[in-house]
């Protein structure tokens, strides 16, 4: 994109940002983007995230907004479930699998008998409580903690049927 200014000629224009040109110093004009964001692209899909560690909660959400989506913070099952009954925004909730107080699975269990419409991914950094192959859990998708942006991303395109952005 470029900008075209009487006098001082055709300029470029990144993301709303005027490329600095040396012979002028200072731009009488600041030019926004569309939209104010941080990521890819602005998504109307919103996310809880549910961990009781503070920093790996805020670590996900943030690459989650990163990538444009809207995203609500929960730091148990039961802090998401109310928080849950307060939005609808939210269309996918990622969990942790294990949390003091009641656990991911359970969580799961609670939104697929009384929301069913929400999609649940589990995420967990611990082997040993990986769900079993006859649990419930087993059927759903599972995040292996540490996980990369774009895994985080793909595994939220695939519960919801969706091309990435």
């Amino acid at each position: 994109m470029t900008h075209t200014d009487a006098g001082v000629g055709t300029i470029p224009v990144v993301e709303g940002l005027w490329l600095q040109n040396r012979s002028r110093t200072s731009w009488p004009v600041w030019v926004a983007p569309d939209q104010d964001r941080t990521g890819r692209g602005l998504s109307t899909v919103g996310v809880m995230v549910v961990d009781d560690d503070d920093r790996v909660r805020w670590l996900t959400a943030r690459m989650l907004r990163d990538e444009g989506y809207r995203v609500i913070e929960a730091r148990s099952a039961q802090h998401a479930w109310e928080r849950l009954a307060e939005s609808d925004e939210v269309q996918v909730v990622l969990t942790d699998i294990a949390m003091p107080g009641g656990s991911g699975l359970e969580l799961a269990e609670r939104i697929a008998a009384e929301r069913s419409s929400l999609r649940i991914i589990l995420m967990s950094g611990y082997d040993r409580v990986f769900p079993k192959l006859e649990s419930a859990g087993a059927r759903l998708p599972l995040l292996v903690k540490p996980f990369t942006p774009d895994q985080l991303v793909r595994q939220i395109h695939a519960v919801l049927g969706t091309q990435e952005h």
